[in-house]
């Protein structure tokens, strides 16, 4: 489990970080126990009860979370627009495949071929490139700001990435600790 916090400063600069990670080995994971974890995560933090009222919880919509006996019942919980919207886009665009002849075919998007529905699947591909390019620049900038301060061996990220992801830190990591050898040669 864990639990991150998002906030903005004067510039409405937003910033997520990470403050517990906790592994719960209970193999239920219901609300009242996801609740329980959730707030001896805040009391480390010295977040006490009476401040509960101070803080608003997103997460995804799974009974585990909130449940009627669970963060609800002790914070403001909201339902976390980005599932949501993952929900609905999986549950109708998601893609397929069938099997013919014993073979499984390549992953499809089975309304791709639907009248008017080629621009949709064109703007998700879209934004998965978007995306992409958009998490490799921020990995990139905090690297960036290392090597130019002389740190070449660390990067800083604001939040854990997907392990998916982790190859792109990789690259980032060594292609600005080269361009700052580079540099420190001249």
């Amino acid at each position: 489990m864990s639990i991150t916090i998002h906030y903005i400063d004067e510039m409405f600069n937003l910033y997520a970080r990470t403050l517990h990670i906790k592994p719960v080995e209970e193999t239920s994971h219901m609300a009242e126990m996801v609740l329980e974890e959730f707030s001896k995560g805040l009391v480390v933090f010295k977040v006490m009860a009476d401040m509960y009222q101070q803080i608003i919880v997103v997460s995804d919509s799974g009974s585990n979370c909130c449940g009627v006996n669970g963060i609800p019942s002790a914070f403001y919980w909201l339902a976390c627009l980005d599932h949501k919207l993952a929900t609905g886009l999986t549950t109708v665009v998601n893609k397929t495949t069938k099997m013919e002849n014993g073979v499984k075919s390549k992953p499809f998007y089975r309304y791709k071929d639907v009248q008017h529905m080629l621009p949709l699947f064109m703007l998700i591909d879209a934004c998965k490139k978007a995306s992409r390019v958009l998490q490799v620049r921020e990995l990139a900038e905090p690297a960036q700001q290392d090597v130019q301060a002389g740190e070449h061996n660390s990067m800083k990220l604001a939040a854990p990435l997907p392990f998916k992801h982790q190859g792109n830190v990789r690259r980032a990591r060594a292609a600005l600790a080269n361009e700052g050898q580079a540099k420190q040669a001249q």
